[in-house]
């Protein structure tokens, strides 16, 4: 990938996963106005097929039903902020799913007849309540709602065991089923916990990963590939000449008597220099180049699909916009060096042909272009006078 392509191509894909962060909202906004929706039908289908004598479902359904239909539209509206309406739906659920519970157990018979209906009808929503705490949530929230949960139902629960214990034993079978739900339910909060939480440190190690790479392969300076990067790039392109035959040529760029900017202009004037150097090659090089600050003041241009003869005519034009421009706001020159990959090179013998040319040129006056044939002969010869 090219200098100018990378770039063009990090813009690119920062506006799709910008679009994709949109659309997951949209959809996330929309899959909360539905849970919302369905809560609301199952309120008012449980309320149309209530048991009379059941005093919480008459009166408090119809209640939850539209708190819930409100919610959904709520949602729907779309002004407010999606992390608000998780922790609206969760805690309206968590209050309405455990104050049925609390109904059942404090009203009702739960050891008795209702047993059943109490394992069927609320406890399966217990386990829903802590394994949607987790996923909307989060884990600290998820934990926070989840273990609230679990440790609500178990007083609930031990609230009328321990005296029934003394009263029936008889009774007492039903102990059995009621240690294996709450069994299962500190299952679904050891499983949601460990799957969010090995989900967000994923997320944030990809992320992490992603800016450490991209760090690890730039320039700090000059925003150009490192050398690091022109290598791995290098290798990449070597490959594809020894499979496919493609022409690979490399530019070694040299900034003539750089040192003397640095020793009377102080450091950042060199380094203003450097970064225009750097620009006018991102701005110039093909996109399917590769512009590396390879190091110091010397910078390499890796052109695929290219042969000497192209590559020569390149390195002049370069050499042209170097010695037209005041880089930096000053009047420089450059020696440039020019070598094709010929066939039994490894990628270490063109770097080391191309720099071979470069101290040609660095020998010859500077401010020159050389072109190197076969095992590093120079065949080619381009100069221009310093302005």
């Amino acid at each position: 990938m090219g200098q100018s392509q990378g770039k063009r191509d990090s813009w690119q894909a920062i506006e799709h996963y910008r679009s994709t962060l949109a659309s997951l909202a949209h959809y996330r906004r929309w899959s909360n106005a539905g849970v919302a929706a369905l809560g609301s039908a199952i309120f008012l289908i449980s309320w149309c097929y209530r048991d009379p004598a059941d005093v919480f479902i008459a009166w408090g359904y119809p209640v939850f039903g539209a708190i819930f239909a409100g919610l959904a539209w709520w949602t729907l509206r779309g002004r407010s902020r999606l992390v608000l309406i998780d922790r609206v739906l969760v805690g309206l659920a968590a209050v309405i799913i455990l104050g049925r519970l609390a109904w059942h157990y404090l009203v009702g018979d739960p050891l008795g007849a209702n047993l059943m209906p109490l394992v069927g009808g609320h406890y399966w929503a217990v386990g829903l309540l802590i394994v949607g705490s987790f996923l909307l949530l989060g884990f600290q929230g998820g934990a926070i709602v989840g273990g609230l949960s679990l440790g609500l139902s178990v007083l609930l629960a031990s609230s009328v065991v321990v005296p029934c214990i003394d009263v029936d034993s008889t009774r007492c079978d039903n102990l059995v089923y009621l240690a294996r739900i709450h069994l299962f339910l500190l299952v679904f909060v050891v499983l949601s916990s460990t799957a969010v939480l090995l989900r967000d440190r994923t997320r944030d190690v990809v992320a992490k990963l992603g800016v450490l790479e991209e760090v690890a392969r730039t320039d700090h300076l000059s925003g150009l590939s490192n050398r690091r990067a022109g290598e791995a790039f290098l290798a990449t392109q070597f490959e594809l000449n020894r499979r496919y035959g493609h022409p690979l040529s490399v530019i070694l760029i040299d900034l003539d008597n750089f040192k003397r900017i640095n020793d009377a202009y102080g450091h950042p004037a060199g380094d203003s220099v450097i970064v225009a150097l750097a620009d006018m090659l991102r701005r110039e090089a093909r996109d399917v180049d590769m512009a590396v600050r390879w190091g110091g003041d010397e910078f390499l241009v890796i052109c695929p699909e290219t042969g000497r003869e192209d590559a020569l005519r390149t390195a002049a034009r370069f050499h042209s916009l170097i010695t037209a421009d005041c880089l930096g706001g000053f009047d420089v020159t450059a020696t440039l060096g020019v070598a094709e990959l010929q066939w039994g090179d490894r990628p270490e013998d063109l770097i080391q042909r191309v720099d071979e040319q470069l101290y040609r040129g660095k020998e010859a006056g500077r401010n020159t272009v050389r072109l190197g044939g076969d095992r590093g002969d120079a065949v080619a010869e381009s100069s221009q006078s310093a302005p």
